[in-house]
């Protein structure tokens, strides 16, 4: 029996978001993307429909999620402020606060990525210290099996690099977090507003936490850019 071949339906739809900006007033739309994607059981119109379907109903619910989105898309057009509710959100004590804080959640996120690879980099390599010397030995043209262990053996060494970059970085931000705290803390609002519009949109325009919010502000203290 022949399995008929399967297909993925996808749907896109751009949400429209009102903004209002924290500074001047102004109200703008915000549009952001939202994708979704269903596997069909099978290429025929019926199933096709179906998947169709479930997509749409998919779109509908994550573009419901979408319209309280207020970490992209927040620039003010005008005056290049955050709108209203992002600073509620991300900047309720100031600039201040709220960078230092996206500091820190660089280097946490950076920390748990660390964590992440180097248990499956040491899963992947325990796997294959297990099954290598066995392959070797009870397979008649065993090239095939050693030659799969040895790519993941591969892909865990480079995870294993991915993940000791990361530590690396939570050290580095860790190092530098006094002397950009007290930068930080030495500025003025103008100055840490035109830092974390920098920060934003280096971050693909997000207020989410990102490495560009440590990277950055220790680029910016290297190269006496503070203001």
């Amino acid at each position: 029996m022949v399995k008929e071949a399967t297909c993925n339906v996808e749907s896109v739809k751009m949400v429209a978001i009102p903004r209002s900006c924290s500074n001047c007033g102004y109200s703008w739309t915000a549009y952001l993307k939202v994708n979704a994607s269903v596997k069909a059981d099978s290429s025929s119109p019926k199933d096709i429909e179906k998947a169709n379907k479930l997509a749409i109903q998919e779109i509908e619910l994550l573009s419901n999620i979408k319209q309280k989105d207020i970490d992209e898309k927040v620039l003010c057009p005008m005056c290049d402020h955050f709108c209203m509710k992002s600073m509620q959100k991300h900047f309720p004590h100031g600039y201040r606060d709220g960078i230092l804080k996206k500091y820190r959640q660089a280097g946490f996120k950076s920390f748990f990525t660390f964590l992440v690879l180097l248990t499956l980099s040491s899963a992947l390599v325990a796997a294959v210290w297990a099954g290598l010397p066995k392959a070797m030995d009870w397979t008649t043209d065993g090239s095939g099996e050693v030659a799969g262990y040895i790519i993941f053996l591969g892909i865990s060494v480079v995870m294993l690099v991915i993940s000791l970059k990361n530590l690396g970085k939570t050290i580095h931000y860790l190092i530098c977090y006094p002397g950009v705290a007290k930068i930080v803390h030495s500025k003025s609002d103008d100055v840490l507003l035109s830092l974390a519009v920098i920060c934003y949109k280096a971050n693909k325009e997000s207020l989410k936490a990102g490495t560009s919010w440590a990277e950055l502000p220790i680029k910016y203290k290297k190269e006496e850019k503070f203001n």
